[in-house]
């Protein structure tokens, strides 16, 4: 049995072009977009920066943050320079 997606198809929806997901999305106002910064870093974010919570900024911090841990643990194992 085919789905259906928004009144079409399942495999005609895999085939739309980017801007026929972009316009079921402005029409339909979906989906509504959450971050969730998970595994207490956000307190660490706060710890090490005065990027006001839940600012652009504060996420950047977050992204920057989750990098230099990944970088850091790159140096350790694989004795980046």
């Amino acid at each position: 049995m085919v789905g259906t997606i928004n009144g079409i198809t399942e495999v005609d929806f895999l085939n739309l072009s980017f801007e026929g997901i972009r316009n079921i999305v402005e029409a339909k106002k979906k989906p509504e977009v959450a971050i969730y910064i998970l595994d207490g870093n956000r307190r660490a974010v706060m710890t090490h920066s005065k990027a006001i919570p839940n600012s652009d900024d504060f996420y950047m911090e977050y992204v920057n943050l989750l990098q230099k841990h990944i970088v850091d643990n790159l140096k350790i194992f694989l004795i980046m320079d």
